[in-house]
């Protein structure tokens, strides 16, 4: 689809890019930006949704957490939640891990200064903005929390 915008008199139009093609990023062969500059738009384009900040928000303070206690949480179907969580995989700032039919998601320790900047803020963050304080309080009565049942491991990443 082409947006058009009009120069002044009104007849003359011109088209206007689609504001995604604007965020297209070069990957070399293995998936991976390839420049610090398209990693860092990579990385923005990741943070740029609300419900991937809540995510990975939820992700930052409770470290192997289960696709199941973000379902409860965010009251988003599974599906909506794969894809974002996809896209933050994609930037590289989550990894997975399956453990029978659950799956389990961790934050990566940070590749940049910048991911750890952005993180940073991200880890504070629930404290001023209230969707993200609510979503932290939401998460201390969920129900599932797979990754506190014996046996699973915990690991805490170090920003």
């Amino acid at each position: 689809m082409l947006l058009f915008y009009s120069c002044g008199t009104g007849t003359h139009w011109h088209p206007i890019p689609r504001f995604g093609s604007l965020m297209k990023v070069k990957r070399t062969k293995n998936g991976k930006a390839s420049t610090t500059i398209e990693r860092a738009a990579l990385l923005a384009s990741a943070l740029g949704d609300p419900t991937r900040l809540r995510l990975l928000s939820l992700i930052l303070h409770h470290p192997d957490i289960c696709v199941c206690d973000l379902e409860a949480v965010t009251k988003l179907p599974q599906t909506k939640i794969s894809k974002h969580l996809a896209v933050l995989r994609n930037a590289e700032l989550v990894t997975q891990r399956r453990e029978g039919t659950w799956m389990h998601y961790s934050l990566r320790k940070p590749q940049s200064g910048i991911q750890k900047g952005l993180l940073g803020i991200l880890r504070e963050a629930h404290k001023t903005v209230p969707e993200l304080h609510r979503d932290m309080l939401c998460m201390k009565s969920s129900e599932c929390r797979v990754p506190e049942r014996a046996g699973s491991r915990l690991v805490q990443v170090a920003l």
